[in-house]
């Protein structure tokens, strides 16, 4: 007879270890028919946390945590009263108000006659089995809820066989669970097997370790879609692999999106790029005539030998006027364009804004004399200080401001430039006039394209667009600009720039590329390579005022560096757009020749952008001249690198 004694029966003292042993582990209580607690262990106290006087006499209600209802505890009565064992799980309630579970056993005790005297009841505390338990509840909950497909592969078996897929699978594939319960996941590529995910897909399958790919899959009616995959290996308590888990999302709507976006990304860098192009050739295109418009006019404008009359002199004047104007324009316009586009550089460097002032007034003193302006700096010569900006830039800002306080001014009246700190701790350069100055409704249309200053006045040339890139580049420096004007008294724009240091010495003008050592004999040569007649005869007509000039041509790259290596000239000026190879080209041949490489070679193109001078000064030319050519800028760089020349004979 099973559990049937060996030997005599238990003792006292046994008796007494094995309820120590049962108190170790079990909670047990009795009770007697009623339901009255006549005997409660001390495991039962300490869970519960009532004191034994507190339990005795008292119905097991004492617990009632609320979760069970009345049929729950009236099946139990039904089954104990019968004599039969009841076994269940049961939430009570302790003392302090917290809950736990407890697998009960009840056993009733029956007397001789057959009849039940009283009740065992046998627990053990489950309540952090019953915890794991609604975790996992949640967690497939979770699982089976979210709109990501979740699989779960075995990767104990070589070929990963699924093990569970939550509805978003079926979903997304059309497949069952029971129908792909057992496979390999590979059924979603179809015959679609060549795929650089799927290699890094296989490498993390055989390693053990993550990944993260996309992969064209199938759905189970033959339809494509994008599959971003998030493997992720499971290991038991022992480090072993027992399994993989896998999310999927079908992406394919973000992957149609970034493929377009791809595209317009192409499409808008092609497109920036031809109009870059566009931009290039036809300030190129527009450049070329303006040379000898412009460049002639100026050779017309200063010959000693050819005395002109008023009339023409005027009508020169004109001439002139318009080509500077026209000049301005395309400047302006190519600006704007930049501008909009978001292609302008800007360098940000410490720049001595005093010394800067003074170049820019030097530049406008002539047209303010024009006009008997008087154009002065507001408190005499100050303390050189230093804001943070992009010196090129900046002077154009100047020298736009400057120059519309000589246009907009009255007969007689001045122009005077004052540089102050502000309390807002920039520096503020200001341009005051005395001319017409503005009304607030004037005021509210600046810095707007094509709203000129004075734009009443039609005998102002202007493009309209000078305050509006002015307003745009300042604010590419982290500046500001402003205005305040009182109409009949003048008006004075001012801008706020980032300080640098608190003050500096005076900027020491740059010498720019050294003069190269004047050659023995009686004359320099002149190379020039140029294709266009026009511009040929310009620069002959320009050079013929210096004396001791040879002046020699070439046509083409080609010619170019012959001529180059045999009459070793003094100095080479170069066209970019050359038939043959281009000027770059030459530069290139000539500056890798032992006979040429130290003679200094000026660019003369009219590919004047800001990229096409950069790209010119980096590939190595001793300096850039855009075209149309301005002729005291063009005579400084001969003089500045054949020294021996002098001035021209004007």
């Amino acid at each position: 007879m099973c559990g049937q004694l060996q030997q005599d029966p238990f003792t006292l003292n046994d008796l007494k270890q094995l309820e120590y042993a049962l108190d170790q582990h079990a909670i047990v209580s009795m009770a007697d028919v009623t339901g009255k607690i006549i005997f409660a262990n001390a495991k039962f106290c300490e869970i519960s946390q009532y004191e034994q006087h507190e339990l005795l006499g008292k119905q097991h209600s004492i617990l009632n945590s609320g979760y069970h209802d009345a049929q729950f505890f009236r099946d139990m009565w039904q089954t104990i009263a019968s004599g039969k064992v009841w076994q269940g799980e049961i939430r009570n309630r302790r003392k302090d108000g917290g809950f736990y579970w407890v697998q009960s056993t009840i056993v009733p005790y029956l007397d001789e006659a057959g009849a039940v005297s009283k009740y065992i009841s046998i627990r053990t505390d489950i309540t952090h089995v019953k915890a794991i338990e609604e975790q996992q509840r949640l967690l497939i909950q979770a699982i089976e809820a979210s709109p990501s497909s979740f699989v779960l592969v075995d990767a104990a078996q070589w070929e990963h066989p699924i093990v569970y897929v939550n509805p978003a699978f079926e979903r997304m594939t059309g497949y069952g669970a029971a129908e792909i319960a057992g496979k390999n996941c590979h059924f979603l590529q179809g015959n679609d097997t060549v795929q650089t995910g799927l290699d890094t897909l296989r490498d993390a399958l055989f390693n053990g370790t993550p990944a993260h790919i996309r992969l064209r899959n199938y759905r189970k009616d033959g339809n494509l879609f994008w599959n971003e995959v998030f493997l992720t290996p499971l290991r038991n308590a022992r480090g072993q692999l027992t399994h993989f888990v896998c999310i999927l999302n079908d992406v394919t709507e973000a992957e149609k999106f970034e493929e377009e976006l791809v595209n317009a990304k192409v499409a808008a860098e092609l497109a920036s790029q031809a109009k870059s192009e566009f931009l290039s050739r036809m300030s190129h295109e527009l450049r070329t005539p303006l040379n000898a418009i412009l460049g002639f006019g100026q050779l017309m404008e200063s010959d000693p030998d050819e005395t002109l009359s008023s009339d023409q002199k005027k009508n020169l004047a004109l001439i002139l006027d318009a080509g500077w104007h026209l000049l301005e324009l395309i400047n302006d316009l190519l600006d704007l364009s930049r501008i909009e586009a978001g292609s302008v550089d800007i360098k940000m460097t410490q720049v001595d804004v005093t010394d800067l002032i003074g170049e820019c007034v030097k530049l406008t003193a002539p047209e303010a004399q024009r006009h008997g302006l008087a154009l002065s700096l507001a408190g005499g010569q100050p303390m050189h200080k230093l804001v943070h900006a992009d010196r090129t830039r900046l002077k154009q800002v100047l020298l736009n401001l400057l120059s519309n306080a000589t246009k907009y001014n009255r007969e007689g009246g001045s122009v005077s430039v004052a540089i102050q700190d502000t309390a807002a701790g920039r520096l503020r350069v200001s341009i005051a006039d005395t001319g017409m100055g503005l009304s607030p409704a004037e005021i509210g249309q600046l810095f707007q394209p094509f709203k000129r200053l004075g734009d009443k006045n039609s005998l102002i040339e202007g493009t309209g667009i000078g305050l509006m890139i002015s307003k745009r580049l300042i604010e590419l420096m982290e500046g500001a600009i402003g205005v305040a004007s009182v109409p009949g008294q003048g008006s004075t724009f001012w801008i706020d720039l980032v300080p640098g240091m608190e003050s500096v010495a005076p900027r020491q003008e740059s010498t720019g590329a050294k003069a190269p050592a004047p050659r023995s004999g009686s004359h320099s040569t002149i190379l020039y390579v140029e294709d266009n007649p026009a511009n040929l005869k310009l620069v002959e007509m320009l050079l013929a005022r210096y004396s001791g000039v040879h002046f020699i041509t070439a046509a083409s790259g080609e010619t170019g560096l012959i001529s180059a290596r045999e009459n070793h000239p003094d100095l080479i000026i170069v066209d970019i757009n050359l038939p043959g190879f281009d000027g770059f080209e030459l530069l290139r041949r000539l500056k890798s020749n032992v006979e040429t490489k130290a003679t200094p070679i000026i660019a003369l193109s009219a590919n004047a952008m800001p990229q096409d001078i950069k790209r010119g000064l980096d590939a190595g030319f001793d300096t850039y001249i855009a075209k149309p050519i301005d002729v005291p800028a063009f005579s400084q760089a001969i003089e500045q690198f054949l020294p021996a020349c002098g001035k021209p004979g004007l």
